[in-house]
C-alpha cells in the first residue's frame, strides 16, 4: 500500500475509501488492488466459475433483483445507476480460492454483464496473493 505522511493511502485523495473483503475480517484498498494489477493481463473467465451466482449478490441487503425492478428507495436507485453505467471495457478484479473465483471489485459489471448482456465468460484480472496483501487497508 501507499501511504502518504498522514498514514492514509495515497489513493484516497481520488475518491472516497473504497475497500472490497474476501472473508469480513480482511480488508483491502480498491484503489490500490487496481494501481497494483495494472501491468497484468486479463483473462476471460466463465461466469459458471465463479463462487457466488450473480443473484446471491447484496450490497448492504440490496440484491442484483432489486436493482433490475423499479424502485423508490434511493440507495436502490444508486446501484440501478452503477449497474446501468457498469463499463464492461474494465476488467472484474478477481481473487482465485480453491477452484472458484471471488470478486473484488467489479460486481456491477459482473451484474449487467451476465444480466444485460448475457454473456457467459467476462473479462478479468486474477490477482496474485502478493497484490493482495500489499493493497491489504489497515
Amino acid at each position: 500500500m501507499i501511504f502518504s505522511e498522514q498514514g492514509f493511502c495515497e489513493h484516497i485523495k481520488w475518491k472516497t475509501i473504497h475497500t472490497c473483503s474476501i472473508d469480513g475480517k480482511n480488508f483491502y484498498c480498491v484503489y490500490c488492488l487496481w494501481f497494483n494489477t495494472k501491468n497484468l493481463p486479463s483473462v476471460e473467465i466463465n461466469v459458471f466459475d465463479f463462487e457466488k451466482n450473480v443473484d446471491q449478490f447484496s450490497w448492504d441487503g440490496i440484491t442484483v433483483n432489486d436493482i433490475l425492478n423499479y424502485s423508490e428507495n434511493p440507495e436502490v436507485q444508486e446501484h440501478q445507476k452503477k449497474y446501468h453505467e457498469a463499463d464492461l471495457s474494465y476488467p472484474i478484479l478477481v481473487q482465485k480460492i480453491r477452484s472458484r473465483y471471488v470478486i473484488l471489485d467489479g460486481c456491477h459489471r459482473f451484474a449487467k454483464a451476465i444480466k444485460k448482456e448475457n454473456l457467459q465468460k467476462v473479462n478479468c484480472i486474477e490477482v496474485p496473493e502478493s497484490i493482495l496483501e500489499k493493497s491489504k487497508w489497515l
